[in-house]
């Protein structure tokens, strides 16, 4: 869920929750399935995978030089 709002001074109003995305998160146990970046703009999740999913193959993807790329899309601002 999601909502809007408004802050002014010492006031906070909310706005109505609203469904955030109809895609539902993957429970894992103990291990967290979705992170929020520092500045709140974006989530990264493990969407739970649908039942026509889940019966098929396993796809996997490896990034290799994970920091080289982050450094290169994310410039540090030095």
């Amino acid at each position: 869920m999601a909502v809007n709002y408004n802050s002014q001074g010492d006031t906070f109003s909310p706005g109505i929750p609203h469904v955030w995305s109809s895609t539902q998160v993957r429970r894992m146990g103990v291990q967290q399935s979705f992170d929020v970046s520092p500045d709140g703009k974006r989530v990264v999740m493990f969407p739970r995978p649908t039942e026509q999913q889940s019966q098929g193959s396993v796809h996997v993807t490896f990034l290799l030089n994970f920091f080289d790329e982050l450094r290169r899309r994310v410039p540090t601002g030095k």
